[in-house]
């Protein structure tokens, strides 16, 4: 006889198999009533169904009982129900595929779909019948036998299991999908890492201590390394001081970690390296062993805050929506925690959509009832941005700190207000520029040893070095930049009074520095100081980020200023570059322009910029054309305050003026537009690249603020509609959204230029035209943001004559959520909009009150008042 458990597990397994006969049977009859089906969705129900059925048989219980004998009758039904879905299956991908594609649609008599159609509607009838008995007869009879109830009480039941998986694995992908924007590992990704740093002995310090092993990379080896001559015995002494007293002050920072201590801060002044300091930790062995020494199996999370950067980069949701991610990443548990106690989770689909409170909620929720102890790493307090400043920001770093099981590292630069709050609360701390004193003796003596034996060898080097190690005061990034004005100096052939007059009017500060630098490379050349500045505004300005898709369907995003925009905006007149089918452009022509820029940048805008290593392609691990990555390389300030010299000091502020009008700041913009519509065919013509056709109509809103001339925006817009419809641009909103056709996305998304969007619609208005428009439209507010502009244009369809209540199919391609399955919708165009404005109202919690309901569906049907 069988035991509970067993039959309860033969019962799941009867189930299983009714769930996905049914889907497939559902399946099979949109194909008979005409509905396009993915040929793949087909067969992926099909074999989980003939999986099932083979389950069901292997789980047989023995007859004996009458609850066993009714189960295995209800078995045996199913069992041939799916036999006869099997062979419905065969008939229909042997009539019914199309010759192109994978996509499945009834295109035979009405007399034979109707003969099948009444074979299926049986069998669904045969399955919904097993379906009945077997909850309300069989599993409540099952589940009462007290081994069953045992069985469940002490073990997760299978069917309990399969339901939570089925339900749970898309829900846990799309809710750290939408907690993690594009942007969020950005910073991280660009701080220097360790092993290009200039930090090797303050590494080997951290690591020494942090092993208690003396001998671990010690000083003697540095010695010998770096040459240290030893008649210069009291410079040795002197240095073998300050590396102890290097070991003594990571001593804090290694105690802290194995302590209850719940603060840390490390400070630094601008430039000193705090971020490449918190990725190495952060990164290092010894971190993760010496936080076991204060609670075993410790995890490690981090946010990198980046002030010129975007929202996620530089506000609290960006930094709360990064530890959740993180959090929720490595616990499927916590994960599952979430969705069931925290409803509004579940609608969640992007960043954008989350609130700080609710991440808040959640995240404090957890961590006040996790027993799995957290350290977490705050890079760069001072970068948050004054829209939610300090106090807010270190009320967040309070409240981390109050969770049971974590602690906190924060850094930053010495602000006042941060310097005053901080210290307040007694927090231990270090200052970076106590750790790279020894360090910055090694980097010069490096770059002196690079320097040609001729022109090096009569010169005073440790006497440069004495200087330069005074004037930097700590600040690696000054002492790089200053570093190479004086080598430079001796490659050139300067003698030894001109190095030394040069060395003592190098300025203390950082931006006083930028600015030295710049007139000494520039001085008073008109086309070098013109040519530097445009760059510079080029960087500074909008306009350069973009998605862009392979043909394949894979997705990347261009976030920063890219080597190749860059080159067409500086290096290529306008003419040649737009409009862009009449000037293609070869990649191994872009090439050319990249190698020329890149050395541009080298010696004309005194060391603030910089050409990145690696493509700046966020690529979420999807692989894109090898031709594409030389060209995508990011083209950054070296710091930020490099980006600080130039926007908020009189000097900087002159450097970008120069030769500037207020056209020049429009062209900057539309060159760069001008230069991605270029790039946009290029990438299609020569790499099936697709970019993204929504962020040119947003950056043509921008130049129309600006008050571009209406004539030159035309010409753009119908550029941009002439790639679309070429296939090197489409729409991009989000995935599982519907593809957006261009009439539809400039009409919700271009704030101007009504007799464009009309004629993007149709050519000769007429009302039969105007109904089609008009359907499209209000089918789209379902899923793209109704506006005063798009309540215009849906009036002026209703003008042109549009019936709003004519029920129409859409002609727009949907993607079922979880399915990807193309599909239609037969309805009016007035309960289109009325589902669009229902939507966001029923889709969970933290709903609107009845003011702003009533607010929100007014005034998505306000264009139909009057129709």
């Amino acid at each position: 006889m069988a035991t509970g458990l067993e039959a309860l597990g033969a019962a799941s397994a009867v189930l299983q198999l009714i769930s996905f006969a049914g889907s497939l049977a559902s399946l099979t009859m949109k194909i008979y009533n005409g509905i396009p089906t993915a040929e793949n969705e087909l067969e992926d129900y099909a074999t989980k169904m003939l999986d099932a059925a083979k389950r069901v048989e292997s789980r047989q219980v023995p007859r004996g009982t009458s609850v066993n004998d009714k189960l295995l009758e209800v078995s045996q039904k199913c069992i041939d129900a799916a036999q006869e879905l099997e062979k419905e299956l065969k008939n229909v991908t042997k009539r019914y595929k199309k010759q192109k594609g994978k996509i499945l649609m009834a295109v035979y008599s009405a007399f034979r779909a109707d003969k099948h159609k009444a074979k299926i509607n049986q069998l669904e009838k045969s399955l919904n019948m097993c379906k009945e008995v077997m909850e309300t007869e069989l599993l409540l009879k099952i589940c009462e036998a007290k081994a069953t109830r045992n069985a469940i009480n002490s073990n997760t039941t299978e069917f309990r299991a399969f339901a939570v998986k089925n339900v749970s694995d898309n829900q846990r992908h799309r809710l750290l999908k939408s907690l993690k924007s594009e942007e969020i590992r950005e910073r991280y990704n660009s701080v220097l890492p360790s092993s290009d740093a200039c930090f090797e002995r303050v590494f080997a310090s951290y690591e020494r201590v942090c092993r208690k092993d003396p001998g671990h990379k010690a000083w003697n080896k540095y010695e010998q390394e770096f040459n240290v001559q030893g008649k210069i015995t009291r410079e040795k002494s002197r240095l073998k001081e300050e590396v102890d007293e290097v070991d003594h002050i990571w001593e804090r920072f290694s105690n802290w970690l194995q302590t209850d201590d719940k603060l840390f801060w490390i400070r630094g002044k601008p430039g000193s390296g705090k971020s490449t300091l918190i990725k190495f930790v952060i990164n290092n062995g010894s971190t993760k062993r010496l936080l076991g020494s204060w609670h075993p199996n410790t995890r490690i999370l981090s946010h990198f805050f980046w002030k010129i950067g975007s929202e996620p980069q530089n506000s609290i949701k960006g930094l709360l929506c990064s530890l959740l991610h993180d959090l929720l990443s490595e616990d499927d548990d916590a994960i599952d925690e979430v969705l069931q106690e925290f409803k509004f989770s579940q609608s969640k689909d992007f960043y954008k959509e989350w609130s700080s409170q609710e991440v808040e909620k959640i995240l404090w929720s957890l961590l006040d009832a996790s027993t799995h102890p957290t350290c977490i790493f705050v890079d760069g307090l001072d970068e948050i941005s004054d829209k939610d400043g300090y106090q807010a920001l270190l009320s967040t770093v309070q409240r981390l700190t109050s969770c049971q099981g974590v602690k906190v590292c924060v850094s930053s630069r010495p602000e006042t207000e941060l310097v005053k709050r901080l210290e307040k609360t007694g927090v231990q701390n270090l200052r970076l520029d106590d750790l790279t004193k020894p360090e910055m003796v090694v980097y010069l003596r490096k770059e002196f040893e690079r320097l040609p034996k001729e022109q090096s060898t009569d010169l005073p080097l440790e006497g440069f070095t004495k200087t330069l190690l005074g004037k930097a005061q700590g600040v690696f990034l000054w002492l790089a930049l200053a570093a190479k004005s004086v080598t430079n100096g001796i490659i050139n052939g300067d003698d030894q009074e001109t190095l030394s007059q040069r060395l003592a009017e190098l300025p203390d500060e950082l931006e006083s520095l930028y600015q030295t630098m710049w007139e000494r490379l520039n001085g008073n050349n008109r086309v070098y100081r013109e040519t530097a500045a445009r760059y510079f505004r080029f960087i500074i300005a909008d306009g350069w980020g973009t998605f862009l898709r392979k043909t394949n369907g894979h997705l990347c995003t261009i976030l920063l200023p890219n080597l190749v925009q860059l080159s067409l905006a500086i290096k290529v007149e306008d003419d040649l570059i737009f409009p862009p089918k009449a000037n293609e452009t070869k990649l191994s022509e872009l090439n050319t322009l990249c190698a020329a820029t890149e050395s541009d940048i080298h010696t004309r805008c005194a060391g603030m910029l910089q050409v990145g290593r690696h493509s700046g392609l966020c690529k979420n691990g999807q692989e894109f054309p090898n031709a594409i990555y030389p060209l995508t390389r990011p083209v950054q300030f070296i710091h930020r305050t490099a980006h600080d010299f130039l926007i908020d000091t009189e000097a900087g502020q002159s450097i970008m003026s120069y030769k500037l009008d207020e056209t020049m700041l429009e062209d900057t913009n539309l060159k760069l537009l001008k230069c991605r519509l270029n790039l946009a065919n290029t990438y299609y013509r020569e790499l099936e690249v697709v970019s993204d056709c929504l962020d040119a109509v947003i950056d043509c809103n921008r130049l129309n603020n600006k008050g571009m001339d209406p004539g030159a925006m035309l010409v753009l817009l119908g550029a941009i509609k002439d790639l679309y419809e070429n296939g090197a641009m489409d729409i991009h909103i989000g995935p599982g959204e519907p593809t957006q056709t261009f009439p539809c996305a400039v009409a919700y998304y271009l704030n101007s230029f009504d007799d464009f969007v009309i004629s993007s619609f149709m050519q000769t208005p007429s009302p039969d035209l105007a109904t089609n428009s008009l359907y499209e439209l209000a089918l789209a507010s379902q899923y793209m943001e109704i506006s005063r502009t798009s309540v215009r244009r849906i009036r002026g369809m209703i003008e042109l004559g549009g019936e709003a209540h004519v029920a129409k199919r859409s002609n727009l391609s949907f993607e079922l959520p979880g399915h990807k399955m193309p599909t239609t919708q037969n309805t009016t165009a007035f309960e289109s909009l009325l589902r669009g404005a229902l939507n966001p109202l029923l889709s969970g919690t933290d709903l609107p009150g009845l003011a702003q309901k009533d607010h929100i569906i007014s005034s998505r049907l306000r264009p139909f008042a009057d129709s």
